[in-house]
Order: structure tokens, then C-alpha cells, then sequence
């Protein structure tokens, strides 16, 4: 499940709320992709916790998740993140 603990408007582009976000996941599997809250596009330094290791990630401009360990790029498997997307 991915939650969103915080979000910060940066501006609209054609229509769609684009933000930085700060959210949480069960694991890196469930990294979603930029837009994966209809209307909502995630913008660049957005950042996801693993609650299940504890690691970081951050988002880059062509939506690509990198560990922050130095570890490289996560290509998180396809799931349906948008009916599993809470807000706190």
C-alpha cells in the first residue's frame, strides 16, 4: 500500500496538480509511478520509505525511482497503486 504523509504544491501543467510528496510503502515493489493518483503528478525529489527496510527513495524528472544508498535506479514491478493510494 502506498500512503502519502505529506504533499506540496508546485504548480499546475495542463490541468494536473503536480507536487512533491513524501510518502510510504511496504516495500520497494510498490514504488508507484508518476502519476499514479489520477489528477496528481508526482514531481522531482518527491521521496518513498520502505517501512519493511527502512531504505529511501527518490524520484528524478523522467520519473525514475533511485535508492538513496547509491545503490541505482528501482524499476518497482506493475501494480494498482492508485486504488491503494491513502492519505494521513
Amino acid at each position: 500500500m502506498v500512503t502519502v504523509r505529506e504533499s506540496i504544491f508546485i504548480k499546475f501543467d495542463n490541468g494536473v496538480s503536480v507536487e512533491r510528496m513524501e510518502l510510504e510503502v511496504d516495500s520497494a515493489e510498490e514504488l508507484p509511478s508518476a502519476d499514479f493518483m489520477q489528477g496528481h503528478l508526482l514531481y522531482q525529489g518527491s521521496i518513498a520509505h520502505d517501512v519493511s527496510t527502512g531504505a529511501f527513495y527518490a524520484i528524478d524528472s523522467t520519473g525514475t525511482w533511485f535508492a538513496q544508498d547509491g545503490s541505482g535506479a528501482v524499476v518497482p514491478e506493475e501494480s494498482e497503486e492508485t486504488e491503494n493510494a491513502e492519505s494521513v
